[in-house]
């Protein structure tokens, strides 16, 4: 019996870390998923035509912010309010392609992604609420541009 209750101990501490240490491991996946299907439905195919952050993403955020390649620590710093020591690091190592979102919540970096998938985000250093991360896709010098939709008012 005890060894029965040590590995069930030890299993529920495993699934603990893992859901503390990464509240959304696939989002880098489910962000590019949404963004193809973005595409398809400007295209002419199924969907509205507008990717809502807040449906992608599987943990709760208040503020999304979008650095990219180059982006200085002091830049990241001032955007978000408070001193991210990972920020300068993750945009330092950023390609041309590559764009970082970082997610807030009451002022702590909840949640961070590298997105080198389809199309780029436009960089954001101002924060988008989660009611107001609302992309449309453009193109843009002959590339694929996931805007907030608040950038064409």
């Amino acid at each position: 019996m005890s060894t029965l209750r040590s590995v069930f101990t030890i299993a529920a501490l495993c699934l603990l870390l893992t859901a503390c240490g990464n509240p959304q491991p696939s989002l880098e996946k489910d962000l590019d998923t949404a963004v193809k299907q973005l595409e398809r439905s400007v295209d002419g195919g199924q969907g509205n035509g507008i990717l809502r952050m807040n449906y992608v993403t599987r943990f709760s955020w208040d503020q999304l912010y979008i650095f990219g390649p180059g982006t200085t620590a002091k830049e990241i710093d001032q955007a978000l309010g408070f001193q991210w020591k990972k920020g300068e690091k993750l945009t330092s190592k950023l390609e041309k392609n590559e764009d970082l979102l970082v997610f807030t919540k009451e002022d702590k970096v909840i949640h961070y992604v590298n997105y080198s998938g389809h199309g780029n985000f436009a960089e954001r250093i101002k924060p988008l609420r989660d009611d107001q991360a609302v992309f449309q896709r453009v193109e843009e010098k002959g590339k694929t541009v996931i805007r907030p939709v608040t950038s064409f008012e």
